[in-house]
């Protein structure tokens, strides 16, 4: 894929128990010995460590799941420099896995599968809350890429940019906290976290960054969220 200048118009991030965009900072490069508490040792219910969203109805709410509400969340902290055709793609590198656990347990316990849980437990519901709640009318995708290769999910977000048919994305990736029955498996979710990015195309090439770069750069989530921090890009406070 053909480089070209991107724009970070805008970045938000949501980690349990950090503040300032120097912790999330130092937490994405692993620096933990500048953090009063290692975040990688925070375990949250699901009632826990996410976000508020005091602008959804509480039923609405209720409802969410713990990887909806942030998907929600972060749309939300960028959504006033949303673009009218900008396209929303959601990356999860284990998606709703707290849902799929309880619809795989039904069926195996009760031979059956609660309509409410089923439709909870489905690759593309954070997106689709998140376009639903927030007013969002361009489109959603949901990728799920291999552990090992969250680029591949990057170079389809910013495709359209490269090819021209978008001249805006919002990237969001997030993943909840996996069920304690799979914390001792390879690619469990310690925390639950995630963070956004509004990219979009820049002909002017002032503070922006290359499409290659950035593909390159993101061998997993917080690589590419230390690659854009290292460029300067501020967190909303």
């Amino acid at each position: 894929m053909e480089g070209i200048a991107l724009k970070v118009r805008g970045l938000a991030a949501w980690v349990p128990g950090l503040e300032t965009q120097a912790e999330i900072g130092a937490w994405a490069r692993r620096e933990q010995s500048r953090l009063g508490t290692n975040p990688q040792d925070l375990i949250f219910n699901e009632g826990g460590g996410l976000p508020p969203l005091d602008f959804v109805p509480a039923m609405q709410r209720r409802r969410m799941t713990p990887l909806s509400r942030l998907a929600v969340a972060l749309a939300h902290r960028l959504k006033e420099d949303l673009l009218p055709q900008a396209k929303l793609y959601f990356v999860s590198l284990t998606g709703e896995s707290s849902r799929q656990l309880q619809v795989n347990t039904m069926v195996l316990q009760d031979n059956e599968i609660l309509p409410a849980t089923f439709s909870t437990s489905v690759f593309n519901t954070p997106p689709a809350m998140a376009s639903i709640i927030l007013g969002l009318k361009n489109g959603y995708a949901a990728l799920y890429p291999p552990a090992k290769d969250f680029s591949s999910a990057l170079r389809c977000a910013v495709a359209p940019l490269v090819a021209g048919t978008r001249p805006q994305v919002l990237l969001i990736y997030a993943d909840a906290r996996s069920p304690d029955e799979y914390q001792s498996l390879d690619g469990a979710q310690s925390l639950s976290w995630g963070f956004a990015a509004l990219l979009e195309t820049d002909s002017s090439r002032d503070s922006c960054v290359d499409s290659e770069s950035i593909v390159a750069a993101a061998c997993s989530p917080k690589d590419l969220l230390r690659h854009l921090l290292e460029g300067s890009h501020s967190l909303p406070t």
